[in-house]
């Protein structure tokens, strides 16, 4: 981005697409920005090749990780990708025969102070995924009203299946349902919760691998 200090008629600095405008000695300077011709060190490419990992896993999910990180603005000040990127790219990325792989267990898909859900299990049941989890309403009344977030990844296929606005924790159950063509694929299960005006988030849960 480019800065005109002195009003739109005076000095330029900053970066306008290739070309960047500097003040030396007094006097307003143009250049075109270089391109880097080195090569990535090993610790460079290792952090970009963990970039490329955790983009491909969200490709496929930005509907559910824009709610699930949607507090992150006003919280962290950070927009919610950024959010994610930063804490999955940090605690959900492990190393295997020198090159990163998703630690699905450890990745998170929501954040937030909200309740997280409790005792929370998942099964498939013919082309059903089963949720389940506790709620005592006499602890936390506000949070009955909350509705579950379900996600089912399916890494072999790139693919997410998901539902932003289930059943209220007060159910203790919801279902996502799946294509006949798809419950034999292997399956890593999360969920979450939101209050209904998604002033209120909670951490997401990992519940396992199917298949």
């Amino acid at each position: 981005m480019a800065k005109a200090n002195n009003g739109i008629l005076g000095a330029v600095s900053g970066k306008v697409g290739n070309l960047i405008f500097y003040v030396q000695a007094g006097e307003a300077c143009v250049r075109t920005a270089g391109k880097r011709k080195a090569a990535l060190t090993p610790a460079e490419k290792i952090n970009t090749e963990k970039f490329t990992v955790l983009m491909n896993l969200f490709r496929s999910m930005k509907p559910f990780l824009k709610l699930g990180f949607s507090r992150a603005d006003r919280i962290n000040k950070q927009n919610y990708h950024n959010r994610a990127t930063s804490f999955n790219r940090k605690h959900a990325i492990k190393m295997v025969n020198g090159r990163p792989e998703i630690a699905f267990d450890k990745v998170l898909l929501s954040q937030g102070s909200g309740l997280p859900a409790e005792n929370a299990e998942v099964k498939l049941v013919e082309s059903n995924l089963q949720f389940s989890w506790t709620f005592d309403s006499l602890a936390d009344w506000d949070a009955g009203s909350d509705q579950a977030m379900l996600m089912a990844y399916l890494p072999e296929e790139d693919l997410a299946i998901y539902e932003l606005a289930g059943a209220k924790r007060t159910a203790r159950a919801d279902v996502l349902k799946l294509p006949n063509s798809l419950i034999t694929q292997r399956m890593e299960l999360y969920i979450g919760f939101a209050s209904w005006d998604r002033e209120r988030i909670g951490d997401s849960v990992y519940l396992g691998r199917i298949n």
